[in-house]
């Protein structure tokens, strides 16, 4: 019997051993508390064109993971399977993925806990209001508007993550690389969200995260940007 036990204990230790030695070797990317195995259209705008693996997609089509999710002439909000929002612009795509929502490109704002990856580049957060392009030159850009994310890259998990907090920016060069961290100005926020008017205004459904990123815009003075009795200037 005692044999046994000793032959136990010593199985116990093994195992305690190979775990560790296992956690230590695993990457480190910031886990999420629920993956993305799907997006389901909820409202389009504008026009019909929108597109889940190059077939018309109308409201309540889902794409699972790895299916493409395009645009034409049209804008269209998405909802996530861990409840998180997505909405993309005109003439854009994304890729559901179960690590990250990737966008290919064009225009996407992001509402609540749902990565999103530029390229290699991943912003990780767990409830936040973002918005990433990517250009015709395939430089991507990431502007955090509520909420922070952690930013790395996929293929230098060396590197430490960036931290982008609200009202910051982040530039990602078509070879993945980080530029530096940037405040976003007033100024600049109106002009930002002046260019991104098509993900902000029409929408019926709310974003996660987007009521505090209104109460933000007021304590700003730029309240007048989500007015209803400014059918011309406002966005919502």
């Amino acid at each position: 019997m005692g044999h046994k036990n000793r032959f136990v204990r010593l199985l116990g230790l093994m195992l305690c051993s190979f775990c560790l030695t296992c956690a230590i070797a695993l990457p480190r990317t910031p886990a999420i508390a629920q993956q993305i195995t799907q997006a389901t259209v909820v409202e389009i705008l504008d026009s019909d064109q929108v597109y889940i693996q190059n077939r018309k997609a109308r409201r309540n089509s889902t794409a699972g993971r790895g299916q493409q999710i395009r645009t034409g002439r049209a804008r269209v909000a998405l909802r996530l399977n861990n409840n998180a929002g997505i909405r993309l612009g005109r003439n854009s795509s994304l890729i559901v993925g179960s690590q990250c929502v990737r966008l290919n490109r064009g225009r996407a704002i992001v509402g609540g806990p749902a990565r999103g990856c530029v390229g290699s580049v991943v912003a990780v957060t767990r409830g936040t209001l973002y918005l990433m392009e990517k250009d015709a030159i395939n430089q991507g850009h990431i502007k955090v508007l509520e909420g922070s994310v952690e930013i790395l890259n996929l293929e230098n998990l060396d590197e430490e993550p960036v931290s982008v907090a609200a009202l910051e920016k982040l530039k990602i060069s078509p070879e993945g690389t980080l530029g530096e961290v940037e405040p976003i100005t007033t100024e600049e926020l109106e002009s930002i969200l002046r260019v991104f008017s098509g993900l902000f205004r029409d929408f019926r459904l709310d974003l996660p995260d987007l009521d505090d990123f209104k109460s933000l815009l007021s304590q700003l003075g730029l309240s007048f940007l989500f007015s209803p009795s400014d059918p011309v200037r406002g966005l919502w």
